[in-house]
């Protein structure tokens, strides 16, 4: 039952078995290896051509164009061709950044990139299984590529113009150039691009505001911010996300100079699923079959994450049910350490306002010393700007 209003939820058919693997049913499990080969073969053509090739303006297009085209259909990749696509594309950004690409055929890249992430989002679970793909590692590289590409796309920006906007299946992006000298006072706000339903629902977008008072306008060199945000569901304990998380990186502080003061940013989340604060029960009982002789003793998850212990003493044949306590809802931002939720005291966001449709957090750069990590997470890179993943 998926709403207009609601991105996580999506459709998937159910394939007979002859047609498992298949997006959509429509190739017999040999048709889709074969085209898996093929696939794979293109991509290993690209790798060939990137170690014969001189990367200059002329062929860097044609290595963008084959991996492209190589991965527009995502059910149509295998571990080891996701794991490529996204090796691929950072070796080629990273060579692009020594050349000159226009920014169209940079961009294209982020293709690339969504149709290996739709492959690792919609991977069956049963796949998952040992010598399968670890998704923290996916999560990781997915989140470097995608922040090599929004870097380089700023080279070519100057304060002022317009910032860069990408909107895939499996996430959005953007990324512009700031200048603190030229805004006294006045607040700074970057928001991610939002579909043509988002916009015609009123939606509101998920945005950076950094706060006015707190801005060193002393400093002359532009700011670049890039902000990418995945879906909630590529993490783990992403089912307790209201927001998609966002990782935003900055070139570097925009309070640098600044002493004795908080270094304030606000970060506008749009919820993806609609959650009230109070108690919440579960929709399901637990249903314990009992036997007569034999006694259990176990523990039950409920759906809510509650878990319930259940006996059986031995006494009684016939079915038990055990009601599952409702669970407390509470918005807060909670910090994230790689995929997993950490403390939920965080020190340096706190949640500021929440109502159905979306969740401010206010976080203080200055406040973070060393490398760290932020849901709803905030990294700080010494000589390398800052990562802020909430």
């Amino acid at each position: 039952d998926c709403r207009i209003n609601d991105e996580q939820c999506t459709s998937s058919c159910i394939c007979d078995d002859a047609y498992s693997g298949s997006q959509w049913c429509n190739l017999r499990k040999e048709e889709l290896e074969m085209k898996q080969v093929m696939r794979k073969q293109a991509i290993d053509n690209v790798n060939y051509l990137m170690s014969q090739e001189y990367p200059d303006q002329f062929v860097i297009p044609g290595w963008i164009s084959i991996l492209v085209d190589a991965t527009k259909a995502s059910d149509e990749l295998n571990d080891d061709t996701m794991t490529d696509v996204l090796r691929t594309a950072n070796e080629i950004i990273q060579i692009t950044v020594q050349s000159t690409a226009s920014n169209d055929i940079l961009s294209q890249l982020l293709s690339a990139v969504d149709s290996a992430t739709l492959y690792a989002l919609n991977k069956p679970s049963d796949t998952t299984s040992e010598g399968g793909v670890d998704m923290n590692s996916v999560l990781n590289h997915t989140l470097s590529t995608l922040m090599l590409i929004t870097t380089a796309l700023s080279d070519s920006l100057v304060p002022g113009q317009d910032a860069i906007h990408s909107l895939q299946s499996s996430f959005k992006s953007t990324v512009v150039k700031l200048s603190p000298s030229s805004h006294h006072q006045s607040t700074l706000s970057v928001c991610l691009p939002q579909s043509q339903s988002e916009t015609l629902l009123n939606v509101p977008a998920s945005s950076l505001t950094l706060i006015g008072g707190n801005i060193n306008t002393a400093v002359q060199s532009p700011i670049v911010v890039s902000i990418v945000s995945l879906r909630s569901t590529f993490y783990q304990n992403g089912s307790s996300f209201k927001t998609n998380p966002l990782t935003i990186h900055m070139s570097e502080s925009p309070c640098n100079g600044l002493f004795n003061t908080s270094c304030a940013v606000e970060l506008c989340l749009r919820n993806s699923q609609h959650i009230s604060d109070g108690n919440h029960s579960a929709t399901k009982d637990i249903e314990v079959h009992c036997r007569k002789g034999v006694y259990e003793n176990k523990k039950q998850s409920c759906l809510n994450g509650r878990v319930v212990e259940t006996i059986c003493n031995g006494s009684y044949s016939g079915t038990l049910v055990y009601h599952c306590p409702p669970a407390v809802v509470s918005t807060a931002c909670v910090t994230l350490f790689g995929s997993q939720l950490s403390n939920l005291l965080d020190p340096v966001c706190h949640l500021t306002n929440h109502t159905a449709d979306y969740s401010v957090c206010r976080c203080d750069i200055n406040a973070i010393q060393h490398s760290y990590s932020l849901n709803r997470k905030l990294v700080s890179s010494p000589g390398n700007g800052s990562l802020l993943k909430i």
